[in-house]
C-alpha cells in the first residue's frame, strides 16, 4: 500500500514537475515572443532569466546571459545607474515605471523605456527584480525630430520677422545666427555675406573656440571652405560628411562625427547674397522635411536681404527724389488724373507764382492756352496724355504753357506713373525750352537760308565721302551735269567728272597730304562738247563725320574772257609797237616830204627832176596814209569828232554798199528808229563800216546776205563779266552779220592784228580790221566777233551813247589862205629828232622867222626862261624823252600865261587828250605835214588869221 501510495505520490510529483516545466516553457515562450526586453535578476543583480529580445540587444543568447550583471554589458556609468535602480526596488518594494535610458547596442545607441518590479518567494520576501525594457528609439527620434522641427520653424518665423526690426544686412545675419543658436536648431551655424564679385563682406558664426576663429580667418584670407566653394556654384543643398576627404582643410574636420554639414546659397530673384551653413544631426540629413526647412531658412534669409536691399534702394531713391525734387532746375509736379497735389520750388519760378497754393489743387489745362500750336484743345490733349501715362505708357511731348500772368512759354513735358502709398500718381517734369525752341527756330531759319543759298548759288556743290561716294548735291549741280540729283548720286565723284586713274590718284594724294585740292578741268557732257570747270575740294566735318566738300564753278565764259583779255593785251602790245613805228616813220616822212617841197620850186624847169621829186612826195603821202592806219589801230590818231546818228551814216552808205557788194549779195538793214547819238569822227566811222562790209563780201564769194542791225543796249554791271572792257551804261550796238564761210578759232584770235590777212598775196594789207579795232577802242567802245566755220560771221560793235538830241552834221572846211612871203618873229623850236629839227628850222628861216632850237623839253624850258621876252611862238613835238610837250606847255604857261604854242606829233599817246589840252584851242600839226601846212599854221597863230 505504502509502495503503491509512494508510486502514486511520485507520479503526482512527476506530473507536477512536468506541469511546472510546461508552465516554465510556456512562460519562456511567452516572454520570448515579446518585442520588449524582459529580464529577471536576483538580489545580487545577476540575470537569472532573460528573453530572446534582451539577449539579442547584447548580441548573445539567453543562456549566456544567466549569472551575469549589467557591468558585463554596459559602461560603468550605466551599470552603476541600473544597480542603483535595482537596489531601490529591492529595498522599497516600489516599482520604477517607464524610466527612459540610453543603451549601447550592436545597432548603436538606443533609447529604451524601462519598468522594474520586485518579485517574491512563497514567503512574500523580495528575492529579486523583474524588468521590462521597451525600445523607444524611433519614438524618441520622432519626438526629437518634432521638437527639432518646431525649433527650426520657430527660428524661421523669427528670422522672417527680423526684416521689420533690423535695417542692415550685417545685423540681419548676426541676429539670424543668434536665433538659430538660441532655438538649438543646429549644432553649428555660420552665415556669410558676399558682394557681387563673390568677395567677403561679413561673416557670423556660432562655432566657438579656436575652430570658429579659424573659419573666420580662412574667409578673411580668401580661403573659402570646400563646402562653401561648391555651394556658391549651385542652387541646391551641398551635403558633406564630417570625415569627407574634400573637407580635410576645414577646422571642423572630424570634430563632429554625429553631424553632417548642409550648405546652401542665399539668393533671391537670381541674385546671390551669401552662403548659409549648419551642422545637421546624422539622423536628419536625409530627411526631406529637414532639407526643406533648411532651404526655407536660406530662402527667408535671401528674401529678407532682398527686402533690406530694396528698402535701402527705395529709401535712397526717395532721398534722391527728394533732393532732385527740391533742387531740380525743371518744374516737377505730382498729380492725379485731375489736379496737381505737389510741386517743387522751381515750379513757382517757372510759372511765375509766389506760393504752392497758386498751383496745388489746380488742373494742368489751367496753365495752358485754350489751343495748342497744332490746333487741338489743351484740355482734351492733356486728358488724353494723362490717361495714357496712368495706364503705364510714359508720355514725352512738346507743350505750350502759360504763366500766372498769361505769358506763354515753350515746354518739354514728361509724364511717368509713380506709386506712392500704394496708389498710382503721375510725376510731371516740365522743362522751359523757350530758349532752345527759339534757337531751333533760328537754326531752322538758318537751315532754310543755307538750303536756299546751297541751291541758289551759281556754283555746283557736291558733298561726298573719302571713297568718293556722292551724298549731296545742289540744284546748280543738276544744271551743270544735266542730270537729276537721284541720277547724280549713283555715280562716284571721279566717274561724274570722267577722271582716269591718274587723276583719281592725284586727287587722293592731294587730299591725304594737304586736305584740299584744286584743278581746272574740261568737262564733257552730252549737251556741250566743251565746258571748262574749276574744281575746289576741301575736307570738312559734316554731320559729325569727315567728308569732302567740292565746289565746281563753270568757267567756260571766264575762259573765253581770259582769251579775250589775252587777245586785248596782245593787241595793246601790238598797238604800242605800231604807234612807236608810226611815230618814227612820220618823222622820216616829214623830212622826205619837207625836202621834196623845198626842192620842187628850185627844179621847176627841169621836168625830169620835177617828176622824180613828185614821185618821192607821192611815196611819202602813201606812207603817211599807211602810218595813219597804224595810228588808228593803236588809238593814237587825233580824230575830228562830232555828234552823229549811226542810222544816218548807214543810210548814206547804203547806195555805195549796193555797188560795192555786187548783185549776188543782198543787203538788209534793221535800224532802230529810236537810236541815240554817238560822238565820233564821221570819216573814221564810215571807214569802220566799209571795212566790215568789204570783209563780209570777201567771205561770200558765191553770194549771201549782209545784214546791218542797230539798237540801244544798256550794259548792266553783271553784263560786264562778258563784256569786260565796257563800263556799265548805255551803248549804241551795231551788228554786221554775213552768211559767209566763217572762220576757225585760230583765225578769230588773230583777225584784229595788223598785217594779218587770210587773203591772197597782194590782195590785202591786213590793216582793215586792225583799223576798225583801233577806231572802236579809241571811242571807249568794244568789238566782238562770233563765227563758226561754214556758218557765217557776226561783228558786234558797242559805242557809248552821247547824251544830246542836237545833230550838227556840217563839216567845216578850211578856208583857203594866202601864204605871206615874209613873217616876222622868233620861234622856239623843240624837237628831239635832229633831222626833223633841221628841216623845220630851214623852212621857218626861209620865211624870215628867227629860230631858237632845243633838242628836248628840258632844254626848251631852259631856253624859254632865258629868252621869254623875245619868243613869240613855241613849236614843240609832243612825244619826247625826259619832258614831253604837254609838261613843257604847262611849265611855260606858268611863266607866261598868254604864250602861243603849236604842237607837232605823229601820235598823241593821249598825252594831250587825257588832260583836255586840245579842247582849249591849242593847235596840233599831225605828222607828216607839208611845208605849206606848217607855214600857214604858224602864220595863223602869230597873226590870228
Amino acid at each position: 500500500m505504502n509502495t503503491i501510495n509512494k508510486i502514486k505520490k511520485y507520479q503526482e510529483i512527476d506530473e507536477i514537475v512536468q506541469e511546472l516545466i510546461n508552465e516554465r516553457n510556456l512562460f519562456q515562450s511567452f516572454i520570448d515572443s515579446l518585442h520588449e526586453k524582459v529580464f529577471f535578476k536576483d538580489r545580487n543583480h545577476r540575470f537569472i532569466k532573460v528573453n530572446k529580445a534582451k539577449a539579442q540587444e547584447q548580441n548573445t543568447t539567453p543562456e549566456q546571459m544567466i549569472g551575469k550583471t549589467d557591468a558585463d554589458y554596459f559602461s560603468p556609468e550605466i551599470a552603476e545607474m541600473t544597480i542603483k535602480d535595482d537596489e531601490y526596488v529591492l529595498k522599497t518594494g516600489n516599482p520604477i515605471i517607464n524610466k527612459i535610458e540610453s543603451v549601447n547596442t550592436k545597432l548603436g545607441v538606443r533609447w529604451v523605456s524601462v519598468s522594474k518590479f520586485p518579485f517574491y518567494d512563497e514567503h512574500g520576501q523580495i528575492i529579486g527584480t523583474m524588468g521590462i525594457a521597451r525600445d523607444i528609439t524611433e519614438q524618441k527620434q520622432a519626438q526629437e525630430k518634432i521638437e527639432h522641427m518646431n525649433r527650426v520653424l520657430q527660428a524661421s518665423w523669427e528670422i522672417s520677422r527680423l526684416i521689420y526690426r533690423v535695417h542692415d544686412a550685417k545685423t540681419l545675419i548676426d541676429q539670424a545666427c543668434q536665433l538659430l543658436t538660441k532655438y538649438r536648431c543646429y549644432e553649428n551655424v555660420w552665415i556669410v555675406l558676399l558682394d557681387e564679385q563673390g568677395e567677403l563682406i561679413h561673416m557670423t558664426i556660432s562655432v566657438g573656440g579656436e575652430h570658429g576663429q579659424q573659419l573666420k580667418e580662412n574667409f578673411q584670407n580668401n580661403k573659402m571652405n570646400t563646402c562653401f566653394k561648391k555651394a556658391s556654384q549651385s542652387d541646391k543643398i551641398v551635403y558633406f560628411e564630417p570625415n569627407q576627404e574634400d573637407c580635410s582643410d576645414c577646422p571642423l574636420f572630424g570634430k563632429l562625427p554625429d553631424y553632417h554639414e548642409f550648405t546652401k546659397r542665399i539668393q533671391f530673384s537670381n541674385k546671390i547674397y551669401g552662403l548659409f551653413s549648419a551642422s545637421i544631426p546624422v539622423t536628419l540629413v536625409k530627411d526631406p522635411l529637414e532639407q526643406e526647412l533648411f532651404v526655407r531658412i536660406a530662402e527667408d534669409l535671401g528674401q529678407a536681404l532682398y527686402k533690406l536691399e530694396t528698402e535701402k534702394q527705395k529709401k535712397e531713391a526717395q532721398r534722391q527724389f527728394k533732393v532732385l525734387f527740391e533742387s531740380a532746375h525743371d518744374a516737377i509736379f505730382i498729380m492725379d488724373e485731375q489736379k496737381f497735389i505737389d510741386c517743387n520750388p522751381v515750379t513757382l519760378k517757372i510759372f511765375g507764382c509766389q506760393k504752392k497754393e497758386d498751383i496745388v489743387g489746380k488742373s494742368p489745362w489751367q496753365f495752358s492756352p485754350e489751343l495748342q500750336p497744332d490746333g487741338t484743345l489743351s484740355i482734351e490733349a492733356a486728358r488724353q496724355k494723362i490717361e495714357r501715362a496712368l495706364k503705364g505708357t510714359p508720355q514725352t511731348f512738346y507743350w505750350v504753357h502759360c504763366k500766372k500772368d498769361g505769358q506763354l512759354f515753350d515746354a518739354e513735358v514728361t509724364l511717368n506713373r509713380v506709386e506712392l502709398n500704394n496708389q498710382w500718381y503721375l510725376q510731371a517734369i516740365v522743362r522751359d525750352v523757350s530758349e532752345r525752341m527759339n534757337a531751333l527756330r533760328k537754326i531752322e531759319a538758318s537751315e532754310k537760308k543755307f538750303r536756299s543759298i546751297f541751291n541758289n548759288v551759281t556754283d555746283a556743290i557736291i558733298i561726298h565721302d573719302l571713297r568718293m561716294n556722292i551724298e549731296e548735291v545742289n540744284e546748280f549741280a543738276e544744271d551743270l551735269f544735266a542730270k537729276q540729283r537721284s541720277e547724280i548720286i549713283k555715280y562716284s565723284f571721279d566717274q561724274l567728272l570722267g577722271w582716269d586713274e591718274i587723276k583719281r590718284n592725284k586727287f587722293r594724294q592731294s587730299m591725304n597730304r594737304a586736305g584740299h585740292f584744286f584743278l581746272e578741268w574740261q568737262l564733257k557732257t552730252d549737251q556741250e562738247p566743251e565746258k571748262f570747270i574749276e574744281i575746289k575740294s576741301k575736307i570738312i566735318d559734316y554731320e559729325g563725320k569727315q567728308k569732302i566738300l567740292t565746289i565746281i564753278r563753270d568757267i567756260t565764259e571766264r575762259k573765253k574772257l581770259e582769251e579775250q583779255f589775252f587777245q586785248a593785251q596782245k593787241m595793246e602790245s601790238i598797238g604800242k609797237l605800231a604807234g612807236g613805228v608810226a611815230h618814227d616813220f612820220n618823222n622820216i616822212l616829214t623830212v622826205i616830204r619837207g625836202y621834196s617841197d623845198l626842192l620842187l620850186p628850185k627844179f621847176a624847169e627841169d621836168a625830169k627832176i620835177t617828176k622824180k621829186l613828185e614821185q618821192i612826195k607821192l611815196a611819202a603821202e602813201r606812207g603817211s596814209k599807211l602810218t595813219n592806219q597804224l595810228l588808228v589801230f593803236s588809238r593814237k590818231h587825233v580824230f575830228k569828232n562830232e555828234i552823229i546818228n549811226l542810222n544816218q551814216v548807214l543810210l548814206e552808205l547804203k547806195e555805195m554798199f549796193v555797188r560795192l557788194l555786187g548783185e549776188d549779195i543782198r543787203l538788209e538793214m534793221e535800224l532802230d528808229p529810236n537810236l541815240k547819238n554817238i560822238m565820233a569822227d564821221r570819216t573814221q566811222l564810215e571807214q569802220v563800216v566799209t571795212n566790215l562790209a568789204i570783209n563780209a563780201r570777201d567771205a561770200m564769194p558765191e553770194g549771201g546776205v549782209l545784214k546791218l542791225t542797230t539798237s540801244v543796249k544798256f550794259v548792266e554791271p553783271k553784263d560786264t563779266e562778258g563784256l569786260f572792257s565796257l563800263i556799265p551804261g548805255e551803248y549804241v550796238q551795231l551788228k554786221v552779220s554775213d552768211t559767209g564761210c566763217g572762220m576757225t578759232e585760230e583765225v578769230k584770235k588773230c583777225i584784229f592784228e595788223p598785217f594779218f590777212t587770210t587773203k591772197e598775196r597782194g590782195k590785202g594789207t591786213g590793216l582793215g580790221l586792225s583799223t576798225v579795232y583801233g577806231v572802236v577802242k579809241q571811242y571807249n567802245g568794244d568789238i566782238f566777233v562770233d563765227s563758226k566755220l561754214g556758218k557765217g560771221t557776226t561783228f558786234t560793235i558797242y559805242l557809248p551813247v552821247y547824251e544830246t538830241d542836237q545833230i550838227d552834221s556840217k563839216v567845216t572846211k578850211r578856208q583857203e589862205k594866202e601864204i605871206l612871203q615874209k613873217i616876222e618873229g622868233t620861234v622856239l623850236l623843240v624837237e628831239d629828232d635832229s633831222i626833223v629839227r633841221k628841216l623845220i628850222s630851214t623852212l621857218i628861216k626861209s620865211h624870215g622867222l628867227k629860230i631858237i632850237e632845243a633838242e628836248n623839253g628840258l632844254h626848251g624850258l631852259e631856253l624859254f626862261k632865258k629868252y621869254k621876252e623875245k619868243i613869240n611862238l613855241v613849236l614843240t613835238d609832243v612825244v619826247m624823252p625826259e619832258m614831253n610837250g604837254r609838261q613843257l606847255y604847262e611849265e611855260i604857261i606858268k611863266i607866261k600865261p598868254d604864250a602861243k604854242v603849236i604842237f607837232m606829233s605823229g601820235y598823241t599817246d593821249s598825252v594831250l587828250d587825257k588832260h583836255g589840252i586840245l579842247e582849249k584851242g591849242l593847235r596840233l600839226l599831225q605828222k607828216p605835214f607839208s611845208n605849206e601846212q606848217l607855214i600857214l599854221e604858224i602864220q595863223s597863230v602869230l597873226y590870228g588869221s
